[in-house]
């Protein structure tokens, strides 16, 4: 092979190479020498002004590293950050404690935050007036802040919201909390069920003879640690109403950890998908006796287009084996039988408790046929929104009797006197022939509702048949809106109710319930008298303590809701 030496080449002499190479240790040499090398002892406190980070360590650190540590956790540039004094600490066993902050970053408040933005994650308002007056400002709309301090980015003329930490008491289990914005969510140290609303009564656990001798109460701070291995980040609380709100700092090089792959057993196991158990075996899955989501996906998603990764989850029961997956949402496009005949599809469904398939008529509409022991759902693929006038659903279960639907618009007008969205959902028992009226954890707003699936919901998710869902549009119209549309594509009855009016002395009381049937995202009517047992009868009023109870796992956000509008 030829070789070609580069420096003949370019007709540089060999000398120069060694004459340059002699000259850059020399310079990089005196360059070293010159620049002072800052070391602290650990362990490392540093101070941010709004966050504070801890390294731990043996020993010490060289400045650049402690640098490192503080741009990852502000996010930003190395070269943006600044320590401001560079002292070694005191004691050995103290470590250092140093100031650090972003060059850009006000260290002294400005005189006014006009046109500014005063911001906590996404929660933003616009700044007016002194730091004080906007904190205050701020504080006024969300509570939960008071007391808290702001740091200035002149730069980009935003104040971010730093909550303070407050005295925590000690409190009795189960503890509330939330991350600001968040759902509420329960810790009891260790897991708590949930009681369903039955056909009975209203179930409410009040610790009975088993409750603590002693006042019961545990220290906020102790179950604040607990929660950090969880959420691998350190927090501050701050009470707010009968729940905290928790806040992540950041101390040290804390990551969040890898997500983790959860394995299912499918031997003797079934998978439930609330209306229908399959039994699985390893055969199924390539001889695989544990598998992951994405096992379970590719296996069911070409079977059951509802099911993908985006429009459903899983969770193990493993006192009754079954892998219960929940459907979130709907996708199209797998391969299930296509029929062209009304007599055929019939046919197809007549003699499956389930069964799932397309039907396209003489004009070319194509629709998605499912049967469930609830029904059979006729709906058309593909529409934005409405019905199509062939769309169909056939109910096979009796009607929701009064002493449940009573319950549920006894809950909603409750509900609608601040007003707040909530939601209830309803299970049936095939074996007893009852219905379940269960009220699941949520957090709500004028306009919004969101539901926390407990181990509890899946428990009876699994067990029983998930019949309807059925939420309240309070004083808005009980109508389905487009955010309705999008959230509702599993195969169940869903229901409204609204346009709530509380009688005065001029007109009677006036509200109305409004049901569909859905299947993947397409749509039939269900007449409310087809739905609700003897809905035009006259009822036994659902007594008060049964209402306060029913209230029970709703969270009301604070903030969010209309006083001034409220129904008093």
């Amino acid at each position: 092979m030829m070789q070609f030496d580069l420096f003949s080449d370019l007709t540089l002499k060999q000398e120069t190479k060694k004459e340059e190479k002699k000259e850059t240790k020399t310079t990089e040499k005196k360059a070293s020498a010159t620049k002072p090398v800052f070391k602290y002892r650990y362990p490392v406190q540093i101070y941010t002004g709004f966050k504070e980070i801890v390294l731990e360590g043996i020993g010490e650190v060289e400045e650049d590293k402690v640098k490192e540590a503080a741009a990852e956790i502000l996010n930003c540039p190395v070269s943006m950050v600044e320590i401001v004094n560079k002292t070694t600490g005191g004691k050995r066993d103290t470590g250092s404690t140093l100031e650090v902050y972003v060059t850009s970053y006000s260290k002294t408040k400005p005189d006014s935050l006009d046109g500014w933005d005063i911001r906590y994650r996404e929660f933003t308002m616009p700044g007016s007036g002194t730091v004080d007056d906007s904190v205050k400002t701020f504080a006024k709309q969300y509570p939960v802040f008071e007391g808290s301090t702001l740091i200035c980015d002149k730069k980009a003329k935003v104040a971010y919201v730093c909550p303070q930490q407050e005295d925590l008491e000690d409190i009795e289990l189960p503890f509330r909390y939330c991350f600001f914005g968040g759902q509420i969510k329960e810790y009891s140290g260790e897991q708590e069920e949930e009681k369903p609303f039955n056909t009975e009564e209203v179930v409410v656990d009040d610790g009975g003879d088993d409750a603590d001798a002693d006042d019961g109460k545990v220290s906020v701070a102790e179950i604040l640690i607990d929660l950090e291995k969880e959420y691998k980040v350190k927090l501050i609380a701050r009470k707010d109403g009968d729940h905290y709100v928790i806040f992540p700092t950041s101390r040290g090089t804390l990551k969040a950890a890898a997500p983790k792959v959860t394995l299912y057993s499918v031997e003797n196991t079934q998978l439930s998908l609330l209306l229908r158990h399959i039994p699985l075996s390893p055969d199924m899955f390539g001889g695989k006796k544990e598998v992951t989501e994405d096992d379970l996906f590719s296996w069911l998603t070409p079977q059951h287009p509802e099911v993908s990764k985006t429009t459903a989850s899983f969770f193990w029961d493993e006192k009754n084996r079954l892998i219960v997956c929940r459907l979130q949402g709907a996708s199209k496009g797998a391969d299930i039988p296509e029929f062209t005949s009304e007599s055929d599809y019939m046919n197809y469904l007549k003699d499956r408790e389930y069964g799932l398939c397309r039907y396209t008529d003489e004009d070319g509409t194509r629709f998605r046929v499912e049967k469930t022991p609830v029904g059979r759902f006729k709906v058309e693929e593909g529409r934005a929104f409405g019905y199509h006038e062939e769309s169909d659903f056939r109910y096979f279960l009796p009607k929701v009797p009064a002493n449940i639907w009573t319950k549920i618009l006894a809950f909603f007008k409750e509900m609608a006197k601040i007003p707040v969205e909530a939601a209830v959902n309803l299970f049936y028992d095939p074996e007893t022939k009852k219905f379940i009226f269960f009220i699941p954890q949520q957090t709500v707003s004028f306009a919004r509702c969101d539901i926390t699936y407990s181990d509890r919901w899946y428990e009876l998710a699994s067990k029983y048949l998930f019949v309807a869902e059925i939420h309240s549009h309070h004083l808005m119209r009980a109508q389905f809106s487009a955010i309705d549309d999008n959230d509702e594509l599993g195969t169940r009855v869903y229901g409204v109710w609204g346009s709530y009016m509380p009688a005065t002395e001029f007109r009677e009381e006036f509200s109305i319930f409004n049901f569909r049937a859905g299947s993947g995202g397409g749509f039939a009517r269900i007449r409310t008298v087809d739905f609700l047992d003897d809905y035009y009868g006259k009822h036994e009023p659902v007594s008060e303590a049964e209402v306060k109870a029913m209230m029970k796992p709703v969270v009301v956000l604070q903030d969010s809701f209309d006083k001034e509008r409220a129904v008093v």
